[in-house]
């Protein structure tokens, strides 16, 4: 063989070995990829479960303080109208301005 195909021959060599190196690396950089993927699936999936938990749980706890705070107001009076009173604190309303044209 001449000097030229001996060179050819080993830079070919070299290509492919390089090229068989690189695409190992490229392949575990893939996986490490996918399962860094797969973990953060995992743990957005774990932590929206425990937000659910929370606002649940929060809601529950409104319900129970609202129902603490509402007044129970008998079946009778649920539908009635409030008539004004200035006990109630009500103010007087100001009676109607009519404009006279001359």
């Amino acid at each position: 063989m001449s000097k030229l195909q001996l060179l050819n021959v080993f830079v070919t060599e070299r290509l492919s070995a390089a090229a068989v190196e690189i695409f190992g690396a490229v392949e575990k950089t893939v996986a490490e990829y996918r399962e860094e993927i797969f973990r953060s699936a995992e743990e957005n999936e774990r932590l929206r479960r425990e937000m659910d938990m929370i606002i649940k749980s929060e809601i529950q706890l409104y319900r129970t303080d609202f129902q603490q705070l509402t007044p129970s107001v008998p079946p009778e009076q649920q539908n009635c109208e409030q008539e004004w009173s200035p006990s109630l604190g009500q103010e007087d309303p100001e009676p109607t301005q009519i404009k006279e044209e001359q």
